[in-house]
C-alpha cells in the first residue's frame, strides 16, 4: 500500500480545522477530514476529470476498519435534509460524502486567484458531484461499490496555489491520541514561518485548549495534560522539524508561564530555496501532465482513459507545437513560480519525451528531482 509521505493539501484544512467540531459525531468528523486528504492525494494522480474513491483503498490508506465505514448512521444527513431520492446515503462513508457535497464545512473558505491574491468564499461546498457505482464482478458475482466525484474548481486551484505539504503517516500517528488537528496547525505554522526566517511561534493556553480535551478548573493541571501531548509531538516530528521543542513562557502581563512557544533550528536559506524549488517543480509537472491530458482528450477522437494511450499520443510529431504551447500556458498559469520557464525549456521537454518508449520512463519525466 502506497505511503502518503508528502502530499499537497488545501490550506483551509489547517486554517479552519476547528470548524469540523460543528459535526457532533466523532466518527463522521474523522472520515470527513480523511476524505479531504484523500481527495488531495488523488487529485495529483487522477487525470480523467473526476476522482475515484474505492472504499477498500481508502480504508487501508487511512487505517479504517472497512466494516465501520459500511455501518449505518443513526440519523444520516440526507434524511434530516428531507431529500427525496431512491438512493440512500446512510453508511458512515456515504453520509460523509453527502455532507461534503451539500454542506459548507468551513465558516470562511479562503483561496487565491490567478494573481495569487487571497480571496474568500461563503457557503462553500467541496464536492460538485458525487456518484455511487455498484458494478458486478462477472467472474465471482460479487458487487464492489465505488464512487466517482467532481471537486469544486476552487479546491482544485488551492491544490496548486494555496497548499500545505503534509506527511499523512504523521497525521495518522497523531490521530491515535486525537492530535491530528494540532499536527496540521503545527505544519502550517512551521512551513510559513521558516520561509520568513523565523525559528519560533507561540500560542496562549486558551487557544491550545480548543485542540485538546484537557479541560480542568486549574490551569496547572491543563498544562500538565498538554505537556503529555507536546512530548509526543517532539518525538513524532523530530525528522520533519529539526530541533523542534516546546517551552512555556510568560508574556505580557502574565504572572505565570501560560504561553507555549514552539521552537526549531534555523534552516539554511539555501536548503529552504532548494526545498521550495523542488515542491514548485513537482507542482509544475503535475499541472503540465493534467493540461496535456486535457489536450489529448480534446484533440484525439479515439482517446481512451488509459495512461499508455495518452503517452503514445504525447510522442507523435504532429503534436509538437501543441505540447510546447501547453507547456508555456502552464508556466503562465503558475506565474513563473517554478524554474521551468521559457521557450527553450518547453522545446527541451518535448525533445526529451519524444524519444521515450515505456510508461515507466514517461512517468519519470513528470517527477521532479531534488537537487
Amino acid at each position: 500500500m502506497e505511503i502518503l509521505s508528502n502530499i499537497r493539501v488545501d490550506k483551509n484544512l489547517a486554517y479552519n480545522i476547528l470548524d469540523f467540531k460543528k459535526i457532533e459525531d466523532f466518527q463522521t468528523r474523522s472520515i470527513l477530514k480523511s476524505l479531504l486528504l484523500y481527495f488531495s492525494f488523488q487529485y495529483e494522480k487522477d487525470l480523467f476529470g473526476y476522482g475515484k474513491l474505492d472504499p477498500v483503498v481508502f480504508s487501508k490508506l487511512f487505517k479504517y476498519n472497512r466494516s465501520n465505514l459500511s455501518r449505518y448512521v443513526e440519523n444520516p444527513k440526507f434524511k434530516t435534509d428531507g431529500l427525496n431520492t431512491r438512493i440512500e446515503w446512510n453508511t458512515y462513508l456515504e453520509n460523509a460524502l453527502y455532507i461534503l457535497a451539500t454542506t459548507p464545512i468551513f465558516e470562511e473558505y479562503k483561496g487565491q486567484d490567478e494573481n495569487y491574491n487571497v480571496v474568500g468564499f461563503k457557503n462553500y461546498v467541496i464536492l460538485k458531484e458525487i456518484f455511487r457505482y455498484t458494478p458486478k464482478d462477472k467472474g465471482r458475482g460479487k458487487v464492489k461499490k465505488y464512487y466517482q466525484y467532481v471537486l469544486d474548481s476552487s479546491f482544485e486551484i488551492n491544490l496548486k496555489k494555496f497548499f500545505l505539504n503534509v506527511n499523512v503517516g504523521c497525521y495518522l500517528e497523531a490521530k491515535k491520541w486525537n492530535g491530528e488537528d494540532f499536527y496540521l496547525q503545527i505544519m502550517n505554522i512551521y512551513n510559513q514561518s521558516k520561509m520568513n526566517g523565523q525559528t519560533s511561534f507561540y500560542w496562549r493556553i486558551n487557544e491550545l485548549i480548543e485542540y485538546f480535551n484537557v479541560s480542568h478548573k486549574e490551569i496547572r493541571i491543563q498544562k500538565q495534560r498538554l505537556n503529555t501531548f507536546l512530548k509526543k509531538y517532539e518525538t513524532l516530528l523530530e525528522n520533519e522539524i529539526k530541533g523542534i521543542s516546546f517551552e512555556w513562557k510568560k508574556t505580557g502581563e502574565q504572572k505565570f508561564a501560560y504561553t507555549l512557544f514552539m521552537m526549531w533550528e534555523k534552516q539554511d536559506q539555501k536548503e529552504i530555496e532548494q526545498e521550495k524549488i523542488f515542491k514548485l517543480e513537482q507542482l509544475f509537472l503535475d499541472s503540465l501532465k493534467r493540461e496535456l491530458y486535457n489536450c489529448y482528450r480534446k484533440n484525439d477522437i479515439n482517446s481512451k482513459e488509459k495512461i499508455d494511450f495518452f503517452y503514445k499520443w504525447l510522442v507523435l510529431k504532429e503534436n509538437k507545437d501543441l505540447i510546447i504551447s501547453t507547456y508555456m500556458k502552464v508556466v503562465n498559469d503558475l506565474k513563473s513560480k517554478s524554474t521551468w520557464g521559457g521557450d527553450s525549456w518547453a522545446l527541451s521537454f518535448y525533445n526529451k519525451i519524444s524519444v521515450i518508449k515505456t510508461v515507466k520512463k514517461m512517468d519519470e519525466c513528470f517527477i521532479a528531482q531534488y537537487k
